[in-house]
């Protein structure tokens, strides 16, 4: 059973408040996943990594670091 989902997202630069908005723009565009997957107990995360190389790096780290998180990467 799965009891973390973390999403890696490429963009949103190398600024703490652009990171932000884009990470609420997500968090809104996916608010009933959000909802339901809370509800069933599973952590849910939005990682905006900034470049691609950044948003790369991050995501083979959890892969290593989150063994058990279903992961998914997207460019935006």
């Amino acid at each position: 059973m799965v009891k973390e989902i973390r999403i890696y997202i490429e963009g949103g630069g190398d600024s703490n408040n652009t990171k932000a908005s884009i990470r609420k723009g997500f968090g809104q565009f996916f608010q009933e996943l959000v909802q339901l997957a809370r509800s069933k107990n599973i952590k849910w995360q939005i990682i905006i990594c900034g470049s691609r190389n950044n948003a790369f790096r991050d995501f083979k780290n959890a892969l290593k670091s989150h063994p058990n998180a279903f992961k998914s990467s997207t460019r935006y």
